[in-house]
């Protein structure tokens, strides 16, 4: 499964993330060591989701169409 992911402190950082099982979630969130939020992804069929600085135009499509979650890295939360 394709996953988006953001960082609370990054307006502009993400990753396209493909996940074969719940535990390989697990591990990518162990490594982070962060509050992790797992959410809807709220973008899929968002025809008002639009490119910003650093992220690639082709990814757009992938985010809107392809990801069915979101996960945000809560890095910036004390």
């Amino acid at each position: 499964m394709k996953v988006f992911v953001t960082k609370a402190s990054d307006d502009y950082w993400y990753q396209i993330k493909v996940f074969d099982s719940l535990k390989d979630i697990q591990k990518f969130i162990k490594k982070w060591q962060h509050s992790i939020i797992i959410e809807s992804n709220p973008y899929i069929d968002d025809d008002m989701f639009r490119f910003w600085d650093g992220m690639n135009e082709k990814d757009i499509p992938v985010i809107r169409d392809d990801c069915p979650l979101h996960i945000i890295i809560r890095d910036d939360y004390a």
